[in-house]
């Protein structure tokens, strides 16, 4: 993995006004959007979004540009344009949310993880701020199942791993805007997979 981030640049100046969005994307997603824009007509990095590795091999963090109603996906041409880089959208974006948004919330029978409640599609700021995420233990995990919901918690109970990654699958299968339900967990350095809840096969036994 990339060594990714947190030199944060200070230079925000070669952007252009207004808010960027940080937006983990599947390595299906990233191509997926290619396909949109270039079927709109684009071709070369104007078909190609702005974005650093999330976790290697899973998950990228793109970045939208918030103009008007509209979030779209930055490209690459538009940030040679700009001559600006990943580094700086990271800075301005992280820079959308100063406290902490993590809200405690409780399981019944024990237990409890934190979700993130901010102004909807900030909830991956969080994932630029690692002191946030470390507040919560020494083995932070993370999920962002969907668009609008950032679950966060310490990896040391084992009954609370596999409630929350069970109920991030449901959401990721359930719900509208779908992201992922891969689980993650910051290593000190930078985000590593720890992995997901998967669908159980109908035909496996069940004891």
């Amino acid at each position: 993995m990339l060594g990714f981030w947190f030199g944060v640049s200070l230079s925000l100046a070669a952007l252009p006004a207004g808010d960027f969005l940080p937006q983990p994307t599947t390595v299906d997603e990233r191509m997926a959007q290619a396909e949109r824009l270039r079927a709109q007509g684009k071709t070369g990095t104007a078909a190609e979004l702005a974005c650093e590795d999330l976790v290697l091999n899973e998950l990228y963090l793109c970045f939208r540009r918030v103009e008007g109603e509209v979030a779209r996906f930055v490209t690459q041409a538009e940030l040679a344009a700009w001559g600006a880089s990943t580094a700086d959208l990271r800075a301005r974006a992280a820079s959308l949310l100063t406290t902490n948004p993590l809200q405690l919330r409780t399981i019944d029978g024990g237990g409890h993880y934190y979700e993130v409640i901010c102004p909807p599609g900030r909830e991956a700021v969080v994932l630029l701020h690692p002191e946030w995420l470390m507040s919560v233990g020494p083995v932070p995990l993370v999920t962002n199942p969907v668009y609008g919901v950032m679950l966060v918690w310490d990896a040391r109970d084992p009954e609370v791993n596999k409630i929350v990654a069970v109920g991030a699958r449901k959401m990721f299968d359930g719900y509208p805007l779908p992201i992922s339900p891969l689980v993650y967990r910051w290593n000190g350095a930078g985000f590593v997979a720890w992995g997901d809840a998967r669908p159980r096969d109908p035909t496996a036994p069940t004891r």
